[in-house]
């Protein structure tokens, strides 16, 4: 287990050729297309990493409503990229989810860290389009960021 979060943070980001810090925080913020944010927080107690992602407003009535039941729907599916939750103070949607750092492969995480954007993207992109995604359409590989690529 990889207990140095700077440490994951240089990995990831030579991976990426971005260079990743954590702030006074104790978080790393990764801006993506300039569109939304990925915060990364280590855990040390628990030996994980949270991702969290504020994806966008959701408009109330019969839309924020529809939109909520698929995220509902997509949360039962397996396998699942995070957890996504309504956040009421802001009215967004958010996707969250932890990753363990026990036998932690730097590859793998960056996998994950992709997965984790594609679903970010896929929902903002629909819900600011106006249309209710669906958990039978699965977010695809974008090839515009150094995230939306496959690692080896």
């Amino acid at each position: 287990m990889i207990d140095n979060f700077a440490e994951i943070l240089k990995d990831l980001g030579s991976l990426i050729n971005v260079p990743l810090h954590v702030d006074r925080h104790g978080v790393c913020k990764i801006v993506v297309d300039q569109k939304f944010f990925v915060q990364i927080e280590h855990d040390p107690l628990r030996g994980r990493v949270l991702l969290v992602s504020m994806i966008t407003e959701i408009p109330p009535g019969k839309f924020r409503e529809n939109v909520l039941r698929e995220a509902l729907k997509a949360n039962g599916s397996f396998p699942r990229t995070g957890t996504l939750a309504y956040v009421e103070r802001n009215n967004n949607l958010s996707l969250h989810d932890y990753y363990n750092l026990v036998e932690f492969k730097i590859d793998k995480f960056a996998e994950y860290i992709t997965s984790f954007i594609e679903k970010v993207y896929f929902w903002k992109t629909h819900i600011e389009n106006g249309t209710i995604p669906s958990v039978i359409s699965a977010p695809s590989p974008l090839p515009s960021s150094p995230f939306f690529r496959k690692y080896t």
